[in-house]
């Protein structure tokens, strides 16, 4: 449908504004849409874990994302080769991101 195709429609602001930091920063290791199959992924091990999991989303808080997006993987008892970007990104942009990347996982209503 026209929604599910036009960012404008599909997304608030706030997800766009994640949306544009996820393409420069994330997407290459995580995949255009957060499955972890982005080109550098196959370099990776463990593998990026897919952000579209539902199953496994859900148990990490909003909290939790920013943190990892933050102080890395290392940060948080994941993956080492997951950079830290608190240096890079505000906490605004931080959080743009996690309200994006948990889009991922919800379901839009189309009306």
């Amino acid at each position: 449908s026209l929604i599910r195709n036009d960012p404008w429609l599909r997304y608030t602001y706030t997800e766009r504004q994640g949306k544009a930091l996820f393409e420069q920063y994330c997407v290459v290791c995580h995949g255009q849409g957060g499955e972890g199959d982005g080109f550098n992924a196959y370099n990776l091990n463990p593998k990026p874990h897919s952000l579209s999991d539902s199953t496994y989303m859900k148990v990490l808080s909003s909290g939790t994302l920013t943190e990892t997006i933050s102080f890395g993987g290392k940060g948080v008892n994941k993956s080492v080769q997951m950079p830290a970007y608190k240096n890079t990104l505000d906490k605004t942009q931080i959080s743009n991101l996690v309200v994006y990347i948990e889009s991922f996982t919800q379901t839009k209503s189309n009306n």
